[in-house]
């Protein structure tokens, strides 16, 4: 409803930049489009409730990560249990104290930073474990597989990681710093910097010949990124 839409915009605008969408299928089109880190929505809605929008960007690997909190004037324990069970991560009953709804925003968004590091460090962990019935950690492994198998190649980049994955470039951008706040192009060359490392530990080769291995062929530039990197270059190993 608009007054809601008003309202709540009011009060939030001090703090966080606020998008608005009239309805579900509109919701859904601006949450793909911007990958917005938290998602507030009323469960009644015209062209797509929001039970069915939750269910949609939960299942939407470009929007499964995105926490989302219903409102609604439903107060019974089925129509909670039936958001929760969709997906949403929280749920309060209209009419609701703004105060309450922004102290519940702030913890989602704290949250979100907790998960990003948590990503990211898992990211770069050799022989890590997903769990790959979840959308975001079966994400992260495809990732990951598609990176590794390429490392070797100068010529892989963002383009060919998107593709792999059926993925635009803008939305594999946003999704990858709204999972582990490091872009493609960043996350690749960590990843060709830390196995270079583990090969030079291991006395795999020269440090030629490793930075040719994980794809990199101008030795000065490959030792000036792991000289970024950890403080100190490859010969230092």
């Amino acid at each position: 409803h608009p007054d809601v839409r008003d309202h709540i915009r009011e009060n939030l605008s001090d703090e966080y930049r606020i998008i608005e969408a009239r309805n579900g299928i509109e919701g859904f089109e601006k949450a793909i489009e911007n990958t917005p880190d938290l998602i507030v929505s009323d469960v009644m809605m015209p062209k797509k409730d929001g039970i069915s929008l939750t269910r949609e960007l939960k299942t939407d690997i470009r929007t499964s990560h995105i926490p989302v909190i219903l409102l609604t004037a439903r107060a019974s324990e089925d129509h909670k249990m039936e958001g929760l069970e969709t997906g949403a991560d929280d749920y309060l009953i209209k009419p609701f104290n703004i105060r309450e709804l922004k102290t519940r925003i702030g913890n989602f968004i704290r949250l979100r930073e907790v998960l990003i590091e948590k990503y990211s460090k898992r990211f770069f962990t050799p022989d890590v474990t997903y769990d790959v019935e979840n959308l975001n950690d079966r994400f992260l492994k495809q990732v990951s597989d598609v990176l590794n198998a390429n490392l070797s190649n100068p010529d892989f980049g963002v383009e060919t990681l998107a593709e792999n994955l059926a993925m635009s470039r803008s939305q594999l951008y946003r999704k990858m710093v709204a999972l582990t706040r490091m872009n493609p192009t960043d996350m690749l060359r960590k990843l060709r910097l830390e196995k270079a490392k583990i090969l030079l530990e291991k006395n795999a080769g020269n440090i030629a010949q490793v930075a040719f291995e994980v794809g990199f062929n101008n030795l000065s530039y490959f030792t000036k990124c792991f000289r970024q990197e950890f403080g100190k270059n490859p010969s230092q190993l």
